[in-house]
């Protein structure tokens, strides 16, 4: 049998790199194009969180279990739903609106993986589908006057995911943004969280790179 969640076109540029190598830079510069959509200075984890989007295809597609796949489905559910919740803080009445979309939008999601993973043969393209429509609604793609619209979305630690992520969404395009070790080894001991010598940064840059 086939899904029942609509066929959508996601069009997907993801942005990853060590951090403190400009993928915040390159993040604003692809923003400034009109045919790109996405939440200034957000990051939103879906990929790379613990009990990632990555997690969920995991449990869905090689080692389901009821119990495994709903416990991961909970802990995602929650941390996407307080993630985006919180873009709106300083909007009250937005975030009323949204907080329900939301809400609404993560049970959908979750309720069609469910009823998919019992009645569909292929569940890859399944699955895609139904983070499609999840994706369109946190992002507010449906707002999105234009069908070209392309969803750029950074997260430094996508770089470690890329080959799963592709998984997922094949025909996602990627930026893997790459600078001088030496400038970011020098950018990360500025920083109060950073490591304090040259060897520890350089040991933390090739663990990403």
């Amino acid at each position: 049998m086939t899904s029942h969640a609509d066929n959508l076109d996601l069009r997907l540029l993801l942005v990853g790199g060590t951090g403190r190598s400009g993928t915040s830079f390159v993040y604003r510069q692809l923003l400034n194009n009109r045919e790109m959509v996405g939440f200034e200075e957000f990051e939103s984890q879906l990929f790379t969180s613990n009990q990632s989007l990555i997690d969920l295809y995991d449990r869905y597609t090689r080692s389901y279990s009821p119990e495994r796949f709903n416990a991961v489905c909970r802990v995602f559910s929650e941390q996407t739903r307080a993630r985006f919740i919180a873009l709106y803080r300083k909007r009250p009445i937005r975030r009323v609106f949204r907080e329900r979309q939301i809400d609404n939008a993560l049970k959908d999601y979750i309720q069609g993986l469910q009823q998919d993973r019992m009645t569909v043969d292929n569940l890859q393209p399944s699955f895609s589908q139904r983070t499609a429509r999840l994706f369109h609604t946190l992002f507010e793609l449906d707002d999105a006057s234009d069908a070209e619209t392309t969803l750029l979305e950074k997260t430094p630690h996508n770089v470690l995911f890329f080959p799963q992520i592709r998984q997922i969404f094949p025909s996602a395009k990627i930026i893997h943004v790459v600078r001088d070790p030496r400038a970011v080894a020098e950018s990360l001991m500025r920083q109060s969280w950073g490591p304090s010598s040259y060897p520890e940064a350089f040991t933390w840059i090739r663990q990403i790179l």
